[in-house]
């Protein structure tokens, strides 16, 4: 409990001096043709977390790096390929996944 609200606060204390925008989930989902970005398969549009097909967001570059919370750095990615991803990234020191570099399509 105590390490999720300490999570949380410095999260929130990265996105204070980052910049940010208001980002409607369904319109990365869309605007990524409901495909992961990390695996390239479909992903589930009815399913919810922690369903492992569930759609999620993923920074690109991740906010605990500097990334911004923006469109542009963020991606549609299944509940499964983008909890693996950090696990991946905490384990080898950086980001993971098939393509980590990949930046979706600007709107």
């Amino acid at each position: 409990q105590a390490t999720s609200a300490l999570a949380r606060f410095r999260r929130d204390s990265r996105l204070a001096t980052q910049p940010a925008e208001a980002i409607r989930p369904p319109d990365i989902y869309n605007r990524d043709g409901w495909r992961c970005q990390i695996c390239g398969n479909d992903v589930n549009k009815r399913a919810r977390i922690p369903h492992p097909e569930a759609p999620t967001l993923d920074h690109i570059v991740p906010v605990s790096k500097g990334g911004s919370h923006v469109a542009a750095n963020v991606r549609l990615a299944h509940f499964i390929c983008n909890t693996d991803e950090g696990i991946e990234a905490d384990s080898e020191g950086g980001k993971g996944g098939k393509n980590p570099s990949a930046a979706p399509p600007l709107l």
